[in-house]
């Protein structure tokens, strides 16, 4: 009996690593890009806008999927692409590196980490110089996708790249949410909101966007190079985390000259959302229902500290089949939930399926990822025969190999709490051979997902 438990258990984690890089291979850049980008002889069609193509066009990208969506405009565009520039993260797929490069795409790495550095630095210099150089007949096509943040880091005159870092890693480190940290990165930059736009020298801008923010704020993904940005006093996001006196003298004034944020024109743009996490959550439930799961899709909101986060996902597994209190539990959730329809609460398995972008607010110096913590965070809350996997789109778990991981309460061992402490979470499941989820770069990036499943045990 025991053997056949452990085989089940092992099919499990097995069918939700399925699920999860199937979701991932829905939001892969190639697809989307065909799907939004049409080219009727020598006139592009972009969500109805039509722009007339004369050798006339000129291509920059920052982003962890912009490898792929150019992979698949490029061709399209033929010899109409005079050139461009795409800044990547280290360790992208150099195949299609040489691809681009043949299509006379100049393609930079860096932002080890996923942390800016002078590679990202050098290759925003260079966007921006490549828009500026533009004339009103050319066409710009700006690709972004999470992670272009990090990629295009042109800090504000008298600033300096470790000025910025320096802020954003104390932010990070405070728990901060990706919202906030962008708010932040635009009042520091050059480039971000809305300055890239309007700094080209050309009168037509096209931007395809991978969200990797819940919600899909345009403004805010990749901090919005393209994009109004909203008013935001981003001295109280300092002040919030009661970070005024830990900041330099310089970084504190650029905060409140921000206060006052000047109106941009930016009516010669078109953004284009082409992907986000309700896609791969919509293509989750396809694969799980397929493999013979009932799939429920709750939400594509989750924020929060994981430890809040993991709470949530342990008491759903506790109270899925009992209706008043699972209805009790979508009420007091701090995100937006679907409400299930009633049959989960006579169902024998369901997989729960959601995803968004929750926090940690580190205190230790360990090794891990927000995937890896709040896997092991739910596994502590789970009842016998559940399991649960959260795993990042991007296939990268913070500063560490892994894109999250697939934890049960076979995961668990006497010293899983002094890891958790030290937010050393990757070590832990390292040490236990415990179930990392491991894609490498997956050249897309729409969040994280968040797998569930709970079955009834026994009559």
């Amino acid at each position: 009996m025991i053997i056949k438990i452990a085989m089940e258990a092992a099919a499990v984690k097995e069918n939700l690593k399925q699920i999860f890089l199937h979701a991932v291979q829905a939001v892969k850049p190639q697809n989307l890009i065909l799907q939004n980008l049409v080219r009727r002889e020598d006139v592009l069609v972009v969500n109805e806008r039509k722009y007339s193509l004369k050798r006339n066009v000129f291509m920059v990208g920052f982003g962890k999927a912009v490898l792929g969506m150019a992979a698949a405009a490029a061709p399209l565009l033929d010899s109409h692409l005079q050139g461009g520039i795409l800044s990547v993260p280290v360790g992208s797929d150099s195949n299609l590196i040489r691809q681009l490069k043949k299509a006379n795409l100049e393609v930079l790495e860096g932002a080890k980490n996923n942390l800016p550095d002078n590679d990202a630095l050098l290759a925003a210099k260079k966007i921006k110089d490549l828009a500026v150089s533009l004339h009103p007949e050319d066409i710009l096509i700006i690709l972004i996708s999470g992670g272009g943040s990090a990629l295009l880091p042109l800090p504000k005159e008298g600033l300096t790249l470790e000025d910025k870092l320096d802020a954003i890693k104390k932010l990070t480190r405070a728990g901060a949410t990706i919202n906030e940290l962008n708010h932040v990165r635009i009042a520091l930059s050059d480039l971000k909101g809305g300055q890239l736009a309007t700094l080209s020298g050309t009168k037509q801008v096209v931007t395809l966007i991978l969200s990797d923010i819940i919600g899909d704020p345009v403004h805010l993904i990749a901090s919005g190079p393209t994009v109004q940005p909203l008013p935001v006093n981003t001295c109280d996001i300092i002040e919030k985390y009661d970070l005024t006196d830990k900041l330099s003298t310089k970084i504190l004034q650029y905060l409140m000259d921000n206060i006052k944020c000047q109106s941009l024109d930016t009516s010669h743009v078109q953004n284009l959302v082409i992907g986000n996490n309700t896609k791969a959550l919509e293509a989750a439930a396809e694969k799980a229902k397929e493999l013979g799961y009932f799939p429920c899709i709750l939400s594509n909101s989750v924020s929060g500290e994981v430890v809040d986060v993991s709470n949530f996902y342990g008491t759903l597994a506790r109270v899925w089949r009992k209706k008043d209190q699972l209805n009790e539990l979508i009420s007091q959730s701090k995100f937006p939930i679907t409400k299930p329809p009633a049959a989960v609460c006579d169902m024998q398995s369901i997989i729960f399926i959601c995803g968004g972008e929750p926090t940690v607010a580190l205190k230790g110096q360990g090794q891990g990822g927000r995937n890896q913590e709040l896997a092991l965070r739910v596994a502590k809350t789970l009842p016998e025969g559940c399991t649960f996997l959260s795993a990042g789109t991007d296939g990268i778990d913070g500063p560490t190999p892994a894109a999250g991981a697939v934890c049960d309460r076979s995961n668990l061992r006497s010293d899983l709490d002094k890891f958790l402490a030290n937010n050393d979470s990757y070590s832990y499941l390292r040490e236990s051979d415990g179930d990392l989820i491991q894609t490498g770069h997956t050249g897309t990036n729409v969040m994280d997902i968040h797998l569930l499943h709970v079955c009834k045990l026994g009559k």
